[in-house]
């Protein structure tokens, strides 16, 4: 809640896990935190403000080491490119995705998903839209994501993900081989 990020390294093996103590995850040399915005006290003036990080990693950048995408409290999506190994991550410093030549806005708190949905052999980024519907950001470079195109059910229905004033973000979506099917499958 706070938006800060820690890294528990696994030392155990197929018998068991073992865990070392966490530690703070840095970015640009300097510990992470998701600035929660001028609206970061979600809970009134008495409510401390949190940053809610809200993780993703998956290989953005095509190079075989797990980077960040991080959603927030104040719905803005950084990047955090990888410059480390892909067993020792060194995280670049963040870089908010753009959508439209603007910053990528989603309601807060939502942890996006990232998978190659158009086919293009690149990662495209899902998440919701700021009326809570669940949609494809078609990736178009680094930093860069095209218009929203809004999913929708088997019947056509658009996937509306939260609720009104109030309600809205609190998303976790995760994309990838669920079923074996071939296709990416969506948990939310």
């Amino acid at each position: 809640s706070t938006g800060r990020l820690r890294l528990l390294t696994d030392m155990g093996d197929h018998r068991g896990h073992r865990y070392q103590p966490p530690h703070v995850i840095e970015a640009g040399g300097a510990g992470f935190q998701v600035d929660p915005g001028p609206d970061g006290m979600l809970g009134g003036p008495v409510y401390p403000r949190l940053g809610y990080a809200c993780p993703t990693l998956a290989d953005w950048t095509g190079n075989g080491r797990l980077d960040l995408l991080v959603g927030g409290a104040g719905g803005e999506v950084l990047f955090l490119k990888n410059d480390g190994a892909a067993n020792d991550p060194r995280f670049a410093h963040p870089v908010p995705l753009r959508c439209e030549g603007m910053p990528l806005i989603t309601p807060p708190r939502v942890r996006p998903a990232v998978v190659d949905w158009t086919g293009s052999g690149e990662p495209d980024l899902i998440a919701l839209d700021l009326q809570g519907f669940l949609c494809l950001y078609p990736r178009q470079g680094s930093h860069e994501v095209g218009r929203p195109v809004p999913l929708v059910d088997r019947l056509g229905r658009y996937v509306r993900l939260d609720g009104g004033f109030g309600q809205s973000g609190l998303c976790s979506v995760w994309a990838g081989p669920w079923c074996g099917s071939g296709r990416p499958d969506l948990l939310i």
